[in-house]
């Protein structure tokens, strides 16, 4: 299949999920239903479906992956298994865990280390995708670590954006420890990345401010 296919395959998944969430609930329940989702803590088990509604839960699944699309789209990236299981990936997980919020800062990282590396983000855009499985701990430390959130959300973007920038040389070098067995790499890699970060859960981050 042509790539000028591809693109309107792997678009079309996202849009039916947000036009699902409008058909499903009230018009005016969606925006209050997706600042719910996003509010939310985000701890993996988080059931957008509960916290934001059904409605909400689908167009906010319908937006992480039309953002995961688009950026396929407009990097001209050529369409293969792996990017179609990052968009599955991020469009799935977006029920429960990431959101419209979330996934930026991660993203944003890896977008950072590209450029700093001088190389192009469609080179690591893959990483991108899969790294926003670290998405949830955005949430956390903006909205379940306790503290206000003007010093709580900038602290969970700077961790997020770090997190996004670090995932890249991390990822390369992990791929020794399981010498590429393990197919979900970037998954193992951010799990690593989440240990640098427990010291959060047991509150050290408002000890030190």
């Amino acid at each position: 299949m042509k790539e000028h296919f591809k693109y309107p395959l792997l678009v079309a998944l996202p849009l039916m999920l947000i036009l699902t969430g409008f058909s499903i609930s009230p018009v005016k329940e969606i925006p209050a239903g997706l600042m719910n989702i996003i509010y939310s803590p985000g701890i993996l088990i988080t059931d957008y479906l509960a916290v934001g509604g059904a409605g909400a839960a689908f167009v906010n699944a319908g937006f992480c992956g039309l953002a995961a699309s688009l950026m396929i789209v407009i990097l001209k990236v050529n369409v293969n298994g792996p990017f179609i299981a990052a968009v599955f990936t991020v469009t799935g997980f977006a029920f429960f865990g990431k959101n419209i919020f979330n996934i930026w800062p991660v993203l944003i990282g890896v977008w950072l280390y590209s450029t700093y590396m001088r190389t192009s983000f469609r080179n690591y855009l893959i990483v991108a995708l899969f790294g926003t499985t670290l998405a949830p701990m955005v949430s956390y430390l903006a909205f379940g670590s306790g503290l206000s959130t003007s010093i709580s959300v900038p602290v969970s973007m700077f961790f997020g954006i770090l997190s996004g920038f670090v995932l890249p040389p991390l990822a390369s070098h992990m791929l020794r420890f399981h010498d590429g067995y393990n197919i979900y790499n970037i998954g193992f890699t951010g799990g690593f990345s989440c240990s640098s970060y427990r010291c959060f859960e047991k509150k050290e981050l408002k000890n030190a401010l």
